[in-house]
């Protein structure tokens, strides 16, 4: 029930809406129309815009909706945690599971224009792309936690934009759009090899060109896991102010 009243709250929010159903969906239309002018009608491209829309839905979706409900209630729930029996991991896992079901809304949204749009079909390959989204989804609502714990509300709504923006930049693997030897691509293609997003990227080219996926898997989960370090360092940095 509180899971539900949590969904329903969020869809109340009109910046949600906007910022992580709406601006997505006119992308996707956008980049849409721009490849059936330019003759980029093809299953890479298509998946490329595909996946482009939704890693911009839920970047803002999770890094910042997702955080500012982290940051409102945090204190609350810690309250909380000592006075009942919910305790606070019980409620970090309530929101993280409601998070993944607006994720998949995002998502479902989406593909539901693409498969409009005629653009592509259900099939084996793109489950396999939907699933490694959503897991994406997962990483950045662990971002949006972090960014919880460094920032109050009020700040994370006045950097709701860059936010958004910069979150869903370093995931769009830009190399597979512009001219790979121009400097500033060159630069943030070394950048971003550092998130999982680059290699999301890499694994559509490699399943359109029907070649292994196993390194480019490996590669995705492993820079998925590299979110541990920051909370890490967040860890460390708060034990020595205690100290």
């Amino acid at each position: 029930m509180m899971n539900w009243i949590r969904i329903k709250s969020t869809f109340r929010n009109r910046r949600f809406v906007l910022f992580t159903l709406i601006f997505p969906l006119g992308t996707y239309w956008a980049m849409n129309n721009i490849a059936h002018s330019a003759g980029y009608n093809n299953f890479e491209f298509n998946t490329f815009a595909f996946v482009t829309a939704v890693i911009i839905g839920i970047a803002g979706n999770s890094v910042v909706t997702f955080s500012k409900k982290i940051a409102d209630s945090l204190g609350f729930y810690r309250l909380q945690a000592q006075t009942s029996h919910y305790g606070f991991f019980s409620w970090l896992r309530d929101e993280s599971l409601v998070n993944l079901f607006l994720n998949a809304v995002i998502c479902l949204a989406v593909l539901l224009l693409a498969l409009a749009c005629g653009n592509v079909r259900l099939t084996s390959h793109l489950l396999l792309i939907i699933t490694l989204l959503l897991i994406l989804g997962l990483y950045l609502t662990g971002i949006g936690f972090f960014v919880a714990q460094v920032f109050d509300p009020k700040t994370i709504s006045a950097l709701a934009m860059p936010l958004s923006s910069g979150m869903g930049s370093l995931m769009i693997r830009w190399e597979s759009f512009f001219n790979s030897n121009d400097t500033v691509i060159v630069i943030l293609t070394a950048i971003q090899k550092f998130f999982p997003g680059y290699y999301l990227f890499l694994i559509i080219e490699k399943l359109n060109a029907q070649q292994s996926i196993a390194m480019e898997l490996l590669a995705f989960i492993g820079t998925s896991l590299l979110l541990v370090i920051p909370f890490g360092l967040l860890f460390l940095s708060r034990k020595i102010k205690s100290a």
